[in-house]
């Protein structure tokens, strides 16, 4: 189980988008939880040979 994944978004850092987290923060703060539609997957293959 992976507990950490490397940013899929290019150009993201956490120093560059601090204004945008602190604000997604503050509605999961207020609101309790944060909702979203759409769904993503991660599918991750190794040849075994």
């Amino acid at each position: 189980m992976r507990w950490a994944a490397p940013w899929q978004v290019d150009g993201f850092g956490a120093r560059l988008c601090t204004p945008d987290l602190r604000q997604l923060h503050a509605k999961i703060e207020n609101r309790g939880r944060y909702e979203v539609e759409a769904h993503r997957f991660q599918i991750e293959a190794r040849c075994s040979g």
